[in-house]
């Protein structure tokens, strides 16, 4: 399926297989991804120096290591022990969580269209970020510049290496006509977390999405939930709309994720 099918706003289409650039694609802030990318690797070289000698490691294995994360940690050896739950997350009862796997669907089944979107997703991010009106963004029916020009501040200010972040839908493009997208596609949602598998999703939509089986996910408090943190945080237009609100999240972001 191509651009056209989706009714993504002309000016996007050049950057639909571009992943994260599909929603910010100007210049100035790949500039400002690639300093933030810098300054990242140097931190990371800074630490090394400061301690005992290591081994330097090139960014495609320190991706595959990263990438590899989940399946590590579910096939290490008997003997050996396991990583640690982060002690600052919640964990959600064995019930609930199974049901992310029960909610996800094969590949082969999903609908073209959402097909699609993973196609112009990075796999593998360590953070993927999700909000009500982001394939309303895509499709050019929403305030597709005032939400990315907000995205170009958050993005950059959490100073991780390219690849790091990825988008994907709650639901795509609601039929045209309603206001504002208000519901989530659990099983595609859920599908599309279990091929891309980050270790963090973040939620900006103030509270935990109704159909989103997790009790405990109030806003600032990390769950797991099937192996995965979920964040909720303030949803994009309260942050746009309040700069102490912005402030207070990346704040917690920084604090708590880096």
């Amino acid at each position: 399926m191509d651009a056209e099918h989706l009714k993504i706003a002309a000016i996007l289409r050049p950057w639909r297989n571009a992943g994260i650039t599909w929603l910010l694609p100007d210049e100035h802030f790949l500039e400002m991804l690639k300093r933030a990318e810098d300054n990242a690797k140097a931190v990371h070289l800074n630490k090394n120096s400061a301690g005992s000698p290591s081994p330097v490691v090139s960014p495609d294995l320190k991706a595959a290591r990263t990438s590899d994360f989940a399946d590590r940690k579910k096939n290490a050896p008997s003997g050996q022990p396991k990583p640690a739950p982060d002690p600052k997350c919640r964990e959600t009862d064995r019930s609930a969580a199974s049901k992310e796997a029960s909610y996800a669907i094969p590949r082969e089944a999903w609908p073209e269209s959402w097909t699609f979107f993973l196609q112009s997703t990075p796999s593998h991010p360590r953070f993927l970020w999700s909000y009500y009106d982001y394939s309303r963004d895509i499709c050019g029916k929403c305030n597709v510049e005032a939400h990315r020009s907000f995205l170009k501040r958050l993005i950059p200010a959490m100073s991780m290496p390219k690849g790091s972040h990825a988008f994907w839908p709650l639901q795509l493009c609601p039929p045209d006509g309603q206001a504002k997208q208000v519901s989530v596609n659990l099983p595609l949602f859920f599908s599309g977390i279990e091929y891309l598998n980050p270790e963090t999703i973040f939620l900006m939509t103030g509270e935990m999405p109704p159909e989103i089986p997790i009790r405990t996910g109030t806003m600032f408090n990390p769950v797991l939930f099937h192996g995965r943190r979920y964040v909720v945080i303030p949803s994009i237009d309260d942050m746009i709309a309040d700069e102490p609100r912005y402030r207070q999240c990346l704040a917690f972001l920084k604090n708590r994720f880096l």
